[in-house]
Order: structure tokens, then C-alpha cells, then sequence
């Protein structure tokens, strides 16, 4: 702690606060914040006082986040967050009194981080806001939340969330996705189609690609599915498109 005061570099300070972070000295740590003006010394002992989670990490930095009154230091805190034991809990509070779209998003990306999957799709539908809306599919493909991408395009009507939604459905992988998609291509619409397109690339399914190619009628859908498998490092997709160039 009198190392920290006696050095000018912002680059040594900041590895002091690291060092006092893995020492576990909360007390040392707090009493820079309070006495720090510098944003990024304040980002780092933030940081560092998350690290240490004592147990009451968590009420401390969610009574900073009261306290602040800088967006950027709200942001850090909201960071720092991520590291603790309870960040679900922390990012739920700073959700109730956050106004700020752009800080609610933040922590709704902490409760993804989290798999806070109970209080996303409980958020999904008490929010408004579009872009809140897909803030919280973002969340849940990070959160791996299969069930509740699923639950919203049974029921949004919104095409651009619909769209984030299948797309997030690609991010969060796996077979059931792939299975889900395939049942919903059928009756989807054109967007819808290319966005599923788009989904079976990321999930790097050539087979059931090629499949909707030959059943497509559509031709500019179709010319969207060659151009995917074109991307695809799949030797069944460029075995496919081969055989269609000696076709012709």
C-alpha cells in the first residue's frame, strides 16, 4: 500500500494492484479506490477487489455502482462483476436501478456469462426496448439457453428478433439446434430462410445444407446455400458443388 503512493508510473501502480489483488488484501484495495481520481487505476482496483471475492465483494461493488456517477466507471464495475461468485445476483440488482440501456445490456451480458437462464427469459418478456430484447437472445446463445431461444420463436412475431434469435440458436451449437432449425425452415419466411441458411453454416452442417439446396426452388435462396458451402471447409460440400459444375 505505500509502495502505491509512492510510485508515479501508471503502469507499475497497476501491477501493484494486481500484486495487493493476489495477496488478497481487500483493505488496501478499497482505500486506492477511494483515494484514486485516475479511471483506469479505478478500473483496475475495481477489478482487483472483485478478484479477491471475500464474500462481500459483491455488496461492495454493487454500493460503488450507486455511488457512481461516470457511465465509463459504471461500465467497470459492471466488468468487474463477471468475476465474482455472485455476479447473476449482482447483474440482476444493477438491472433494477440501471435507466441507461446501453449499462442494462452490459449486465444482461453478465447474466449469459453466468447461465442466468431462469432470469433471462424472464427479462425476455418484461422488456421492450428491441434492442434490450436482443441484448438478452445474445445473452442466452452465450448462456447456451437452447429452451429459451426456442420459446421466443415460438412466440415473437418481431422478424428482426426472430432473425437474432435463430442466429443465436447457431452460436449456442449443438444438434438439437441443428434439428430445430431444419423443422422451422419449411414454414419460415424468406428472411427467416437465410438466416437458418446462415445458422446451418455456423453450426458447420454441409450435409443438411445440401439437402435444402436440392429441395429449394427459390433461386436466390438457393444461390445463398452455394455460397455458404462454398465457405465451409467440408469435403462433402465441395464434392457437391464439384458435381454440379460438371453438370452444367
Amino acid at each position: 500500500e505505500s509502495i502505491y503512493a509512492s510510485l508515479t508510473d501508471k503502469e507499475a501502480r497497476i501491477a501493484t494492484i494486481e500484486s495487493l489483488a493476489i495477496a488478497g488484501n481487500d483493505d488496501a484495495l478499497k482505500k486506492i479506490l477511494a483515494e484514486e481520481a485516475d479511471p483506469d487505476l479505478r478500473r483496475a482496483a475495481l477489478s482487483a477487489i472483485a478478484l479477491t471475492d471475500t464474500g462481500q465483494s459483491g455488496e461492495f461493488l454493487l454500493d460503488a455502482y450507486r455511488k457512481a456517477t461516470r457511465r465509463e466507471e459504471k461500465s467497470a464495475i459492471i466488468e468487474a462483476a463477471i468475476i465474482t461468485d455472485n455476479a447473476e445476483e449482482l447483474a440482476a440488482e444493477i438491472l433494477e436501478i440501471e435507466q441507461d440501456p446501453e449499462l442494462q445490456n452490459e449486465a444482461i451480458m453478465v447474466l449469459g456469462i453466468a447461465d442466468a437462464t431462469d432470469k433471462l427469459g424472464g427479462l425476455y418478456a418484461s422488456l421492450q426496448d428491441p434492442r434490450s430484447r436482443i441484448a438478452v437472445i445474445e445473452a442466452m446463445s452465450i448462456a447456451d439457453d437452447l429452451d429459451g431461444l426456442v420459446g421466443i420463436l415460438q412466440t415473437e412475431k418481431d422478424p428482426a428478433l426472430r432473425t437474432a434469435a435463430i442466429h443465436g440458436l447457431a452460436i449456442s451449437g449443438g444438434d438439437e439446434a441443428g434439428d430445430y432449425l431444419v423443422k422451422l425452415y419449411p414454414d419460415a419466411s424468406r428472411d427467416e430462410k437465410s438466416a437458418i441458411i446462415e445458422s446451418l453454416m455456423i453450426l458447420d452442417d454441409s450435409e443438411t445444407l445440401i439437402a435444402l439446396l436440392k429441395q429449394e426452388e427459390d433461386p436466390e435462396l438457393k444461390r445463398h446455400i452455394m455460397q455458404m458451402l462454398s465457405v465451409m471447409d467440408s469435403e462433402a460440400a465441395d464434392e457437391y458443388l464439384f458435381d454440379m459444375l460438371e453438370d452444367k
